[in-house]
């Protein structure tokens, strides 16, 4: 599969939202993905980091990744004219003239595991790895993504540095056109351009995509999990770039028989324009040469021309991040219109859904079983599970009632997932298409 190139700009994604008393229930989307490591390569300390969705607001936030698994506490939520800004900063401290925490330069060159820039991912090495792992769930999907680091300045101010031009994955479903036939899931990247040039920065992409046979759930996008650690490869290399008329890219296909959820993770470098400038190659159709960029406009002129389907080690810039997003066909339990467990409640009513990602009403720390086997039992000693009695003194580890377990957890999180569920109708539109270069 081939990632396509679309000439019209993205529509908007209509989401039904209704909790039904019977038959299958719509959903709403959640998205887009904003679950990432980004790596520091400004070449000196940065105080934070903001994240800037277009057409989106604080109210439609719902979850933050935070500490303690960063070094940056929770995100502050600034509604702009456009959107909402998410920003994680470190403290400005007068008596020093100094912020804290920082976030050091990124060894030049350097790649972070997956999805690992955070304190249990990397350990004792993230204090000074130079990279940071961030998330944002919401229940609306943004028109435009926007990264930037933080420069401070010992007088206490604050700039915010130009856009980064990490690309943002969109998802989107169609329903099938024959009943009873899969359904095509689409993934969208809009091709970054935070210049506005006519020829924006060239980047390259790697792809991967595994399936489930159950809805994806928050907690299952650890290292460690089979369903992350064992995607395949979808797209090998791609070079993107923003030219006149190319706003984004996407691939899409048919969902595999059986299966409920997929997930995509995208790895992101930069194009070695400096490199591609003064080098040429020898161009097949005039046998002149010709540099690998075109010096005024800034167009990668190999992949015209010959195809540029892997980068070489000179063309293959720094990595700037990688960004992983999960679709779930089916809503999950929590999304239903169906009161799973029975105790009276559905949905958001029910204490044990932490929100419409949760595919559990009745989780660990809820459902009025010891267990772990220490002492206590849920969030309210089993009272939500036994008619409004407890049984037993509350779990120390159960602080919500929506919590997955009732022992310590050994990992956190370890990722933000941005969910997009069934029930949804994407705005039909008419795409040009053609094969990336």
């Amino acid at each position: 599969m081939s990632i396509q190139i679309g000439m019209n700009r993205r529509a908007a994604v209509i989401a039904v939202a209704a909790a039904l008393a019977s038959g299958p229930a719509s959903a709403s989307v959640y998205g887009p993905v904003e679950n990432f490591d980004v790596v520091n390569d400004t070449g000196h300390e940065t105080c934070g980091f903001e994240i800037e969705l277009e057409d989106v607001h604080s109210s439609d936030i719902y979850r933050t990744f935070a500490a303690p698994y960063i070094r940056y506490g929770t995100p502050s939520l600034s509604d702009t004219a456009t959107g909402v800004r998410i920003r994680y900063q470190g403290t400005w401290n007068p008596a020093t003239q100094t912020f804290s925490p920082v976030t050091p330069p990124a060894a030049p060159g350097y790649v972070p595991a997956s999805d690992s820039c955070w304190t249990i991912g990397l350990g004792s090495a993230y204090d000074a790895a130079g990279c940071e792992h961030f998330g944002v769930s919401q229940t609306r999907q943004p028109t435009a993504t926007h990264y930037r680091w933080l420069e401070c300045h010992p007088d206490g101010t604050v700039t915010p540095l130009p856009d980064i031009g990490l690309p943002s994955p969109v998802w989107t479903v169609s329903r099938p056109a024959v009943p009873g036939d899969p359904p095509v899931v689409r993934a969208e990247v809009e091709i970054p351009n935070p210049e506005g040039s006519p020829y924006g920065e060239p980047y390259w992409v790697k792809i991967y995509k595994t399936e489930d046979d159950a809805p994806v759930e928050l907690e299952q996008l650890l290292l460690d999990d089979p369903l992350v650690a064992n995607a395949a490869t979808e797209i090998e290399w791609e070079l993107l770039q923003a030219k006149p008329d190319q706003e984004m890219v996407f691939n899409e296909a048919e969902l595999g028989e059986g299966n409920e959820a997929v997930v995509r993770r995208y790895e992101f470098y930069r194009y070695n324009t400096a490199w591609g400038r003064l080098n040429t190659f020898i161009d097949p159709d005039t046998g002149e040469p010709t540099p690998y960029v075109d010096p005024v406009n800034g167009e990668v002129v190999e992949c015209v021309i010959d195809g540029c389907n892997e980068p070489t080690p000179d063309e293959l810039g720094d990595f700037i991040g990688r960004q992983m997003a999960g679709f779930n066909i089916q809503p999950t339990a929590c999304d239903n219109g169906i009161d799973d467990d029975g105790d009276g409640n559905a949905d958001a009513s029910d204490s044990g859904c932490r929100d419409a990602t949760q595919n559990d009403e009745d989780p660990a720390c809820q459902d009025g079983v010891d267990n772990d086997g220490a002492s206590g039992i849920d969030f309210d000693g089993g009272a939500a599970a036994n008619g409004g009695v407890a049984i037993a003194s509350p779990d120390p580890q159960c602080t919500q009632a929506w919590r997955t377990r009732e022992a310590a957890p050994a990992c956190g999180f370890g990722a933000e997932l941005a969910f997009v569920f069934a029930g949804l109708h994407a705005a039909q539109r008419r795409l040009a298409r053609r094969t990336a270069n």
